[in-house]
Protein backbone atom coordinates (compact mmCIF):
# COMPACT_ATOMS: atom_id res chain seq x y z
CA UNK A 1 0.00 0.00 0.00
CA UNK A 2 0.86 3.49 -0.32
CA UNK A 3 3.24 4.55 2.36
CA UNK A 4 5.78 7.30 2.89
CA UNK A 5 9.09 6.81 1.84
CA UNK A 6 12.60 9.01 1.42
CA UNK A 7 14.59 9.22 -1.89
CA UNK A 8 18.06 10.43 -2.29
CA UNK A 9 20.11 11.20 -5.05
CA UNK A 10 24.07 11.13 -4.64
CA UNK A 11 26.51 12.35 -7.29
CA UNK A 12 29.79 10.52 -7.96
CA UNK A 13 32.04 11.43 -10.72
CA UNK A 14 28.93 12.28 -12.95
CA UNK A 15 27.00 9.19 -12.16
CA UNK A 16 23.54 9.81 -10.20
CA UNK A 17 22.87 6.78 -7.28
CA UNK A 18 19.83 6.51 -5.77
CA UNK A 19 18.98 5.40 -2.64
CA UNK A 20 14.93 4.33 -1.83
CA UNK A 21 14.45 4.57 2.00
CA UNK A 22 18.15 4.82 2.79
CA UNK A 23 18.56 1.78 0.82
CA UNK A 24 20.59 1.67 -2.60
CA UNK A 25 18.20 1.74 -5.43
CA UNK A 26 19.91 2.45 -8.68
CA UNK A 27 23.06 3.84 -10.55
CA UNK A 28 23.07 5.75 -13.82
CA UNK A 29 25.52 7.65 -15.73
CA UNK A 30 24.98 11.61 -15.93
CA UNK A 31 26.14 12.28 -19.54
CA UNK A 32 28.24 15.02 -19.85
CA UNK A 33 26.16 17.32 -17.63
CA UNK A 34 28.75 19.25 -15.31
CA UNK A 35 27.73 18.33 -11.77
CA UNK A 36 28.27 20.81 -8.93
CA UNK A 37 28.22 20.17 -5.09
CA UNK A 38 26.45 22.66 -3.89
CA UNK A 39 23.40 22.45 -6.55
CA UNK A 40 20.42 24.41 -5.11
CA UNK A 41 17.22 22.61 -4.69
CA UNK A 42 15.02 25.30 -6.12
CA UNK A 43 16.54 24.88 -9.31
CA UNK A 44 14.96 21.32 -9.87
CA UNK A 45 11.29 21.12 -10.75
CA UNK A 46 10.52 17.45 -9.80
CA UNK A 47 13.14 14.68 -10.29
CA UNK A 48 12.10 10.99 -11.51
CA UNK A 49 13.53 8.06 -11.18
CA UNK A 50 12.60 4.63 -13.53
CA UNK A 51 14.68 1.04 -13.09
CA UNK A 52 14.35 -0.49 -16.41
CA UNK A 53 10.54 1.49 -16.85
CA UNK A 54 9.26 -0.86 -14.25
CA UNK A 55 8.84 1.41 -11.30
CA UNK A 56 9.23 5.00 -11.01
CA UNK A 57 9.32 7.61 -8.75
CA UNK A 58 8.68 11.19 -8.40
CA UNK A 59 10.28 13.83 -6.11
CA UNK A 60 8.72 17.29 -6.35
CA UNK A 61 10.83 19.75 -5.70
CA UNK A 62 8.35 22.11 -3.53
CA UNK A 63 11.23 23.13 -0.88
CA UNK A 64 12.55 26.78 -2.60
CA UNK A 65 15.08 26.36 0.02
CA UNK A 66 19.18 24.82 -0.45
CA UNK A 67 18.40 23.28 2.86
CA UNK A 68 18.11 19.59 1.24
CA UNK A 69 21.92 19.63 0.14
CA UNK A 70 25.51 20.98 1.68
CA UNK A 71 25.03 24.79 3.04
CA UNK A 72 28.10 26.73 2.70
CA UNK A 73 27.37 28.64 5.92
CA UNK A 74 27.81 25.43 7.76
CA UNK A 75 31.73 23.45 8.78
CA UNK A 76 32.39 20.42 8.87
CA UNK A 77 35.84 18.85 8.88
CA UNK A 78 36.33 15.83 6.14
CA UNK A 79 39.04 15.63 4.64
CA UNK A 80 40.83 18.91 4.36
CA UNK A 81 37.60 20.62 3.71
CA UNK A 82 36.10 23.21 6.78
CA UNK A 83 32.87 24.42 7.24
CA UNK A 84 31.07 26.61 10.06
CA UNK A 85 29.11 24.61 12.27
CA UNK A 86 27.07 27.62 14.66
CA UNK A 87 27.24 25.60 18.66
CA UNK A 88 24.11 26.04 20.42
CA UNK A 89 21.93 24.43 17.90
CA UNK A 90 21.16 21.07 16.95
CA UNK A 91 23.07 19.50 14.15
CA UNK A 92 20.95 16.94 11.79
CA UNK A 93 23.15 14.92 9.61
CA UNK A 94 22.68 11.60 7.00
CA UNK A 95 25.59 9.66 6.47
CA UNK A 96 25.81 7.01 4.38
CA UNK A 97 28.05 4.20 4.76
CA UNK A 98 30.30 2.56 1.78
CA UNK A 99 31.04 -0.36 0.11
CA UNK A 100 33.56 -1.31 -2.69
CA UNK A 101 31.11 -0.61 -5.12
CA UNK A 102 29.57 2.58 -4.11
CA UNK A 103 32.07 4.30 -1.75
CA UNK A 104 34.54 6.35 -3.94
CA UNK A 105 35.36 9.10 -1.97
CA UNK A 106 37.75 7.69 0.48
CA UNK A 107 38.63 4.91 -0.90
CA UNK A 108 41.39 4.35 1.63
CA UNK A 109 38.64 4.46 4.63
CA UNK A 110 35.83 2.25 2.88
CA UNK A 111 36.95 -0.65 4.16
CA UNK A 112 36.72 0.46 7.87
CA UNK A 113 35.55 -1.40 10.51
CA UNK A 114 34.62 1.98 12.47
CA UNK A 115 33.35 5.54 12.05
CA UNK A 116 33.35 8.29 14.38
CA UNK A 117 31.52 11.59 14.55
CA UNK A 118 33.31 14.14 17.08
CA UNK A 119 32.28 17.51 17.75
CA UNK A 120 35.16 19.79 18.10
CA UNK A 121 35.65 22.68 20.70
CA UNK A 122 37.42 26.15 18.93
CA UNK A 123 40.47 24.98 20.68
CA UNK A 124 40.49 21.61 18.32
CA UNK A 125 40.03 19.20 21.39
CA UNK A 126 36.94 16.75 21.46
CA UNK A 127 34.29 17.59 23.18
CA UNK A 128 31.90 14.73 21.62
CA UNK A 129 32.96 11.54 20.18
CA UNK A 130 30.85 8.81 18.68
CA UNK A 131 32.17 5.72 17.45
CA UNK A 132 30.25 3.09 15.06
CA UNK A 133 31.73 -0.53 14.80
CA UNK A 134 30.73 -2.46 11.62
CA UNK A 135 31.97 -5.47 13.33
CA UNK A 136 30.30 -5.35 16.40
CA UNK A 137 27.32 -3.34 15.62
CA UNK A 138 27.62 -1.39 18.66
CA UNK A 139 27.33 2.65 19.05
CA UNK A 140 30.41 3.22 21.57
CA UNK A 141 30.59 7.62 22.90
CA UNK A 142 34.59 7.79 23.79
CA UNK A 143 33.83 11.54 25.07
CA UNK A 144 33.69 13.94 27.07
CA UNK A 145 33.37 9.91 29.02
CA UNK A 146 33.54 6.18 27.27
CA UNK A 147 30.10 3.87 27.66
CA UNK A 148 27.91 2.15 25.43
CA UNK A 149 25.16 4.17 23.90
CA UNK A 150 23.23 0.74 22.10
CA UNK A 151 23.33 -1.49 19.23
CA UNK A 152 23.56 -0.07 15.58
CA UNK A 153 23.00 -2.34 12.77
CA UNK A 154 25.91 -1.72 10.25
CA UNK A 155 24.37 -2.10 6.71
CA UNK A 156 26.07 -1.65 3.89
CA UNK A 157 25.22 0.66 1.28
CA UNK A 158 22.83 2.37 3.03
CA UNK A 159 21.59 6.28 4.29
CA UNK A 160 20.99 6.26 8.19
CA UNK A 161 19.85 9.47 9.90
CA UNK A 162 22.15 10.63 13.03
CA UNK A 163 21.17 14.16 15.02
CA UNK A 164 22.95 15.63 18.02
CA UNK A 165 21.16 18.11 20.22
CA UNK A 166 23.60 20.47 21.94
CA UNK A 167 22.60 21.54 25.25
CA UNK A 168 23.97 23.56 28.13
CA UNK A 169 25.29 20.74 30.03
CA UNK A 170 23.58 17.70 28.13
CA UNK A 171 24.15 16.38 24.38
CA UNK A 172 21.41 14.32 23.19
CA UNK A 173 22.09 11.89 20.27
CA UNK A 174 19.82 10.11 17.65
CA UNK A 175 21.60 7.43 15.80
CA UNK A 176 19.39 5.24 13.90
CA UNK A 177 16.45 4.79 16.33
CA UNK A 178 18.99 4.61 19.13
CA UNK A 179 18.49 7.47 21.58
CA UNK A 180 21.72 8.05 24.92
CA UNK A 181 22.91 11.73 26.51
CA UNK A 182 26.06 12.31 28.05
CA UNK A 183 26.92 14.98 30.41
CA UNK A 184 29.28 17.20 29.54
CA UNK A 185 30.49 20.88 31.34
CA UNK A 186 31.63 23.07 28.30
CA UNK A 187 30.00 26.53 26.98
CA UNK A 188 28.30 24.86 23.81
CA UNK A 189 28.91 28.05 22.11
CA UNK A 190 32.62 27.31 22.00
CA UNK A 191 32.05 24.25 20.10
CA UNK A 192 33.00 25.35 16.28
CA UNK A 193 33.18 22.24 13.97
CA UNK A 194 32.66 18.17 13.42
CA UNK A 195 34.29 16.41 12.01
CA UNK A 196 33.42 12.74 10.50
CA UNK A 197 36.15 9.80 9.40
CA UNK A 198 36.67 6.38 8.93
CA UNK A 199 33.68 3.85 6.89
CA UNK A 200 31.19 7.08 6.57
CA UNK A 201 30.85 10.17 4.54
CA UNK A 202 28.16 13.13 5.14
CA UNK A 203 25.36 12.88 2.46
CA UNK A 204 23.34 15.73 3.93
CA UNK A 205 23.60 17.87 7.04
CA UNK A 206 21.30 20.88 8.41
CA UNK A 207 22.10 22.77 11.69
CA UNK A 208 18.97 23.73 12.82
CA UNK A 209 17.82 26.04 15.80
CA UNK A 210 16.47 24.14 18.70
CA UNK A 211 13.40 26.11 19.64
CA UNK A 212 12.67 24.79 15.85
CA UNK A 213 13.05 21.35 16.48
Amino acid sequence: GDHWCSIHIRIVRNNYQVFYDGSFFIEFPGGNLPFHHFMRYSYIRSIVVSAYNIDQFIVDAADGTNGYFVNRKHRISYGRVQQVLHAGEKLFTKAFIGSTFLYYCNEHEKQDESASVTLLHSNNFAVLRIDLFREKDMIMISAPEAFRCGVFYFKIDYIFQLSVKILCHEFQISIGGISCAVIHHHDPNDIAAFEISGNIEPVRYDVVDIGSS
